[in-house]
């Protein structure tokens, strides 16, 4: 019997997987925040076969709001699960340059990644959120 090295995926000197391709982009989070919640979703559709992969995320995590977040990941930071801070405002209600997180997370079904960026509210006044930009990157693992 003969092994078949197309299923070979671990310990092996020989190439059981290979970066078939990579994908990257972005979106925004913007908007006003007037319910209890906000998700938003953005819809990726991936190549044919993309049977394994890392998705990847970076965006702002601390910094440039009028109290810190103190979250410990630096800006540039890639993650795989956590959050993004996104900047409120509503001067009426005395809230400006507040830090509002969304978690960001990702899920995939068939040849569709779904990104989810989602957040509860924290605060009695109706925000207004600055657009703040996540960006993304799919590596495609794919058994050859």
């Amino acid at each position: 019997m003969e092994t078949d090295i197309t299923k070979l995926q671990s310990i092996t000197l020989l190439p059981g997987f290979k970066n078939n391709d990579e994908a990257t982009g972005s979106f925004q989070i913007s908007g006003s925040f007037n319910g209890g919640s906000k998700i938003i979703t953005q819809e990726i559709q991936l190549p044919d076969n993309t049977d394994i992969a890392d998705i990847i995320f970076r965006g702002r995590a601390n910094g440039g709001f009028s109290i810190p977040t103190d979250d410990p990941r630096n800006n540039n930071g890639w993650f795989k699960r956590g959050r993004v801070w996104v900047r409120g405002d509503d001067a009426g209600a005395g809230y400006s340059n507040n830090p509002i997180p969304f978690l960001i997370y990702a899920s995939i079904s068939g040849n569709t990644l779904t990104i989810y960026a989602a957040s509860f509210k924290q605060y009695v006044a109706n925000l207004t959120l600055t657009a703040e930009t996540v960006y993304y990157k799919v590596i495609d693992y794919s058994v050859f």
